[in-house]
């Protein structure tokens, strides 16, 4: 069992086994803070034929990189059966989708997840969330609106 994908992103979703993920990469983001963190983890752990019969589990530990203050835990569990053939295996990976915007992030700087397969340390991500002040947040709506449509004037 490997850890194949894990990443920062957009927006993860699943479907059908599948895992679909928009703006992958993310090391760096801005935003209003006390706020929500607006990104998703994506993760794709991959099976192989030496995984053993069993249930297995996968624990995401989000913390602050200033401190060993634990923000948010999230951990995920799935069963290989015994009888199972390996070659048969219809879905050999395990897609998980994490919105981590249920954890508020009150200050900015350095923020990791540690990953762990079966209380293994598998790989840490790193992300810094920049603050944005009232002006910017304000200005940045203004973008997302768009230009002032003009009043038409008729005759």
């Amino acid at each position: 069992m490997k850890l194949s994908i894990a990443t920062f992103c957009d927006r993860a979703t699943i479907r059908e086994g599948l895992l679909h993920i928009l703006g992958a990469g993310v090391t760096n983001t801005m935003q209003a803070l006390p706020g929500s963190l607006l990104l998703d983890l994506a993760i794709l752990v991959t099976l192989d034929d030496r995984d053993v019969a069993g249930r297995h589990e996968l624990e995401v530990l989000i913390s602050g990189d200033d401190s060993n203050d634990v923000i948010g835990k999230v951990k995920a569990q799935w069963e290989i059966p015994e009888d199972l053939e390996r070659s048969g295996l219809p879905f050999s990976t395990v897609p998980l989708s994490i919105p981590l915007n249920v954890y508020v992030l009150s200050k900015p700087g350095m923020y990791k997840a540690e990953i762990r397969l079966d209380g293994n340390a598998a790989d840490v991500l790193q992300v810094l969330v920049r603050g944005l002040d009232a002006a910017e947040v304000a200005s940045l709506d203004l973008v997302a609106a768009g230009p002032p449509i003009a009043e038409s004037k008729s005759s």
